[in-house]
């Protein structure tokens, strides 16, 4: 009869519990992959622990056994080299004992059999769902293997510990006894007893009350008069429980002996039959106890009252106790630490691994005496002494007993000591080098190289005030290069550099963060020190590292320290150098001065001048001026010198006078004179001393300003005049295309009207061009082509240009867009086309020509304002007059010209330089005298398209609505009624903006439209429009106006639309056809 399993086996009979153990070692010998994977895998829930070995052979799996030990084997009955039965005599004659499965695919009743008797321990058929019950059956066979061999093992131990009984009952140096728990008479007592307490063992059995005369009298009275008035051994009987206690005993020879009892009540059918009991002497204990106990409360009365901090750490350094110094000092109570690792608690992450090799030193045995930070409890940390001494007891180590100094106060009493001492070395060592070479540059280098040396610091530098800017002007371990990028720059725009300032490389404070040169160079971490004198703000010292947290307090310290002495040192230095220099400067006064110097006597001789006012002047030595007289020779009208004496006498001063004297070489110039008159003791002028300033050129520049000025008023007039001109076209324009409309187009009526209308359309677009030129507005950048600017330039240019000169173009045909303010390129190209002109006065050629261009990284660098990529070229040339380089280099200085005094202003090349670097441009100048110029513009190109014209308006719709039309013109005023009125509205007529008030007051309900001229007496377009709005704040407004740069100032809120004069009859019903049929929320 076929089994899956032994049946006489429950599946937890090894198991009450039901729950299956974890940490099972399993030998798996299965040849079959399919069936060794999912053995393996239902093995394996016995348990996360457990680790099932497979091997596919039967010596293999004797091999696995050889090396290691497996609480059971599962093998399959066939497997290559021998089977089952085979492999488990194997097991027998090399004496493995292991408890084994057999596994067979054979049904076969002989076959399990056979496997039982050679030692299986079960065996299980390969039939459906065997695999479930595979983890059952394993485990049962483990724990029945393992039961099997505690049972043997008992057996034997039960044998030893008979002989063994005998044995220690009467060699055990302990009284071992036994006694009747009704009357507790001793049955049974070892020879023992009598040598520990002197009685005989016949006394021991024979005497009744034996036991209450062993019994110390102190020990019967305390037993009396406890909680259970009774003996131990008495409740032990009652209660059926074993017990043990400590008791004295009285000797033989009166000696108090104590004993400890242990106890075992044995019982039959739950009635304590017999005592059996060992008492050992325990007196020499007690007394050793007793003396610990005196050196334990002495031992803690000096560690309670130790003001040094003391924890007591057992084997693995966990907390056993701590005194009350020890709780004070790292803010712990014991009870929160007991049990926890030190280290955990007083260190932090730079700390730990240096405490726990001390830790490791003091557990070999070692001791420690060291010198640490450690943490409290809230975090802080704090300087300590640390004693390290390991606690042996009877010669074997058992902890770690660790004191704790707190060394703060002491600690940071030495780092000041230090500091003041490094303080003073670096100041001595500062001062030594100052006294050896004063002049200030040699103090800035040997300071900023004395305190890098003594801080290590890699990078520093000093920058000193000049005016109101910081300049670079010692620095130590930046590259050259490095160097020369760092830039001036004003407290203004670095106010945290006014005091002392840290960057630790973690600040989020990018303003105040480093500078990109800084960062390349990796530096992480920088300190200022500003340089103060009493008054003054003088400089700033900058030290810097690549770590974070690099400047400790006693760094900052020593470099204020540094900075304080720097700065009195520099201040001494200059003060040193202002005496050095005294006569120098007062000697080179005259020579080096830009002013002109003078002494010159009351009778007009010139007694001392300086080289400024001989050059000034024209003569080529100082001893041909002093023969010079004065009043003739040097002033152009003899009476302003007797002007100025007169002042000079009656005030002793002369203050910003103007004079017009003469040159050697007869050439007159404009000079500001300051005077005094020195006098002697008693009031007589001993001489004149004063300065003179050439101002000639000033004069001029103040002309041209002037110029330029009137130049400014011209475009706000021409601007003014547009304005009205529009008007005036705005009449011619709109009656002649309403007159266009009715005239037959064969007729020769039509054809002057026609004429008229371009005539007039002209002169709105050269009126258009003077409002371009006038405005004033931010630059609009948009997409523009290049090539329709210079056509459009070029109608405007040649009413400006003479006919003696021919203007031509190459424009490139495929000319990329770029993002321009098309109005300022058109002034670029009109200024650079008047200098050309200017610069032919006989004639000559004028080009204008463009290219697209790309600029190489390589090119790029050897352009100072170039950047690489696309580019618009824009080349104005002439073959004119030319340039000397000396002007070449200042045409695009403001108020610089080569032109008379009235012919310009000296700004159209200024203009023109400002207009190309907003545009993110630049300009190539070429020029040689008597070769002409050449200007080349180079304009980012651009990814955008120009935007397409406006399609051809549709047909203009009619309309029936009343519309309210607005303007101080008459002509004007009819000209829109007549139109609206052409188209099918109804008008009403207002000549300012007081009677459109009053005629919207009376007849709202008529008027779907307000039509407003913008510029009006009275009151303007738009105060009328915001007051109409204050009536109906849905009143439908559209503003007009002969200037349209006005649309750019004119609020979007309430205004529909804008109409620029002049416009077009279908341009105007068209943009009121617009705004009427708009929703009431559009």
């Amino acid at each position: 009869m076929k089994r899956q399993v032994s049946s006489h086996r429950s599946s937890t009979s090894s198991n009450p519990s039901g729950e299956r153990r974890e940490g099972f070692r399993i030998l798996l010998i299965e040849d079959d992959t399919d069936h060794r994977f999912l053995e393996r895998k239902a093995l394996q829930k016995l348990g996360m622990g457990t680790e099932v070995v497979t091997v596919r052979t039967a010596i293999e799996g004797l091999a696995a056994l050889h090396d290691r030990a497996f609480d059971l084997v599962v093998a399959d009955y066939r497997m290559p080299e021998m089977d089952g039965v085979t492999f488990l005599r194997t097991l027998k004659e090399r004496r493995i004992t292991v408890p084994v499965v057999i596994v067979t695919g054979l049904g076969n009743e002989r076959v399990a059999v056979e496997a039982l008797k050679q030692g299986a321990h079960d065996y299980i058929i390969k039939e459906p769902g065997y695999l479930d019950l595979l983890p059952s059956v394993a485990e049962r066979a483990i724990e029945a293997a393992r039961t099997q061999q505690q049972l043997e093992e008992a057996r034997q131990r039960l044998a030893e510990s008979e002989e063994r009984y005998r044995q220690l009952v009467h060699g055990v140096d302990a009284i071992v006894w036994e006694a009747d728990p009704r009357t507790r008479r001793f049955t049974f007592v070892n020879q023992r007893a009598e040598a520990i307490l002197g009685y005989p063992v016949d006394q021991w059995l024979n005497e009744p009350d034996f036991w209450n005369r062993l019994i110390h009298p102190a020990e019967r009275e305390q037993w009396a008069h406890g909680p259970i008035p009774t003996s131990p051994c008495s409740s032990a009987t009652t209660e059926k429980q074993d017990c043990e206690f400590e008791f004295r005993a009285r000797a033989a020879d009166g000696r108090t002996v104590w004993l400890r009892n242990i106890v075992r009540v044995i019982c039959q059918n739950g009635t304590a039959t017999s005592l059996r009991g060992l008492m050992v002497d325990i007196t020499e204990q007690k007394l050793m106890e007793e003396e610990l106990q005196r050196q334990k409360k002495y031992w803690e009365s000096l560690t309670q009252y130790s003001p040094l901090a003391i924890v007591i750490l057992d084997m693995d350094h966990r907390v056993i106790s701590c005194n009350p110094a020890f709780e004070r000092l790292f803010h712990y109570h014991e009870s929160e630490i007991k049990g926890k690792n030190l280290d955990d608690l007083v260190t932090d992450e730079e700390t730990v691994a240096e405490a726990r090799a001390w830790t490791e030193a003091v557990l070999a045995g070692g001791t420690i005496r060291q010198v640490a930070r450690r943490r409290r409890k809230d975090g802080t940390l704090l300087d300590v002494e640390v004693f390290g001494v390991p606690v042996v007891v009877e010669g074997q180590q058992i902890g770690v007993l660790a004191l704790y100094h707190d060394i703060t106060d002491r600690r940071r009493a030495e780092e000041e000591l230090w500091q003041r001492h490094q303080e003073l070395s670096t100041l001595y060592a500062i001062a030594t080098a100052m006294n050896r070479d004063p002049s200030i540059d040699s103090i800035l280098h040997n300071t900023l190289s004395e305190v890098m040396s003594v801080l290590k610091v890699p990078f520093g530098c000093i920058y000193i005030k000049h005016d109101d800017q910081f300049l670079l002007r010692s620095h130590r371990g930046f590259p050259a290069e490095v160097a020369r990028q760092i830039r001036p720059f004003r407290l203004s725009d670095r106010p945290w550099l006014a005091d002392v300032h840290l960057v630790n490389g973690s600040s989020g404070e990018v303003h105040q963060g480093l500078d990109d040169w800084e960062e390349a160079l990796g530096i992480r971490t920088r300190l200022s020190i500003p340089l103060r004198t009493k008054n003054d703000f003088i400089g700033i010292i900058q030290l810097a590292a690549q770590e974070i947290d690099r400047f400790t307090t006693a760094a900052i310290s020593l470099t204020s320290g540094v900075a304080n002495q720097l700065a009195i040192g520099l201040e001494n230095a200059r003060l040193y150098e202002q005496i050095k220099a005294s006569e120098a400067k007062y000697r080179s006064i005259f020579e080096n001065v830009v002013v002109g110097l003078y002494q010159t006597s009351p009778d007009g001789k010139v007694l001392t001048a300086n080289p400024a006012l001989v050059r000034m002047l024209g003569y080529d030595s100082l001893e041909e001026l002093l023969a010079v007289d004065v009043p003739h020779d040097l002033y152009v009208d003899p009476a302003d010198r007797e002007k100025n004496l007169e002042i000079l006498h009656r005030t002793g001063r002369l203050d910003g006078v103007e004079l017009h004297l003469r040159r050697k070489d007869g050439q007159e110039i404009i000079v500001l004179e300051h005077a005094r008159a020195i006098r002697d003791a008693n009031g007589r002028i001993l001489y004149y001393e004063g300065t003179l300033m050439d101002i000639t050129e000033k004069k001029a520049l103040e002309q041209r300003l002037l110029q330029a000025q009137k130049m400014e008023s011209i475009g706000t007039l021409a601007g003014g005049i547009a304005h009205d001109f529009n008007n005036l076209l705005q009449g011619i324009l709109g009656y002649v295309s309403l007159a266009l409309q009715n005239a037959d187009q064969q007729s020769e009526l039509h054809h002057y009207l026609q004429t008229i209308f371009h005539s007039a359309k002209r002169a709105a677009d050269l009126t258009n061009q003077m409002l371009t030129f006038s405005r004033r507005r931010e630059p609009r950048f948009e997409p523009t082509d290049v090539n329709q600017l210079v056509e459009e330039s070029l109608r405007m240019l040649r009413r400006l240009i003479p006919t003696t000169i021919d203007i031509r173009t190459r424009l490139e045909k495929e000319l990329w867009t770029v993002e321009a303010d098309a109005t300022q390129l058109q002034q670029v190209l009109v200024n650079l086309c008047v200098n050309a002109r200017d610069a032919m006065p006989r004639g000559g050629i004028l080009t204008l020509e463009t290219e697209n261009r790309v600029i190489s990284p390589q090119e790029a660098e050897h352009r100072m304002e170039a950047q690489a990529g696309r580019y618009v070229v824009l080349t104005v040339s002439d073959n004119g007059v030319g340039m000397t380089p000396e002007i070449r280099e200042r045409i695009f200085e403001p108020f610089f010209t080569t032109k008379g005094v009235g012919e310009g202003t000296g700004l159209g090349l200024s203009v023109v330089y400002g207009i190309v670097r907003s545009h993110k441009g630049w300009i190539n100048v070429y020029s040689e005298p008597g070769q002409g110029s050449v200007f080349r513009i180079y304009l980012p190109a651009a990814e955008r398209a120009v935007a397409p014209p406006p399609s051809a308006p549709p047909s203009v719709a009619r309309g029936k609505e009343g519309i309210l039309v607005v303007d101080d013109e008459p002509i004007v005023l009819d000209l829109a009624c007549h139109i609206l009125e052409h188209y099918g509205y109804h008008t009403l007529k207002a000549r300012d903006g007081e009677e459109a008030l009053n005629i919207y007051r009376q007849r709202a309900k008529e008027i779907d439209l307000v039509l407003l001229d913008l510029t009006m007496p009275k009151l303007s377009g738009l105060e009328c429009a915001k007051r109409l709005r204050a009536l109906n704040p849905s009143v439908r407004l559209i503003l007009s106006s002969g200037y349209s740069a006005q649309a750019e100032q004119m609020p979007n809120e309430g205004i529909h639309a804008f109409v620029p004069k002049p416009y077009s009859p279908e341009q105007l019903a068209c943009v009121v056809r617009e705004v009427l049929d708009r929703s009431d929320d559009a």
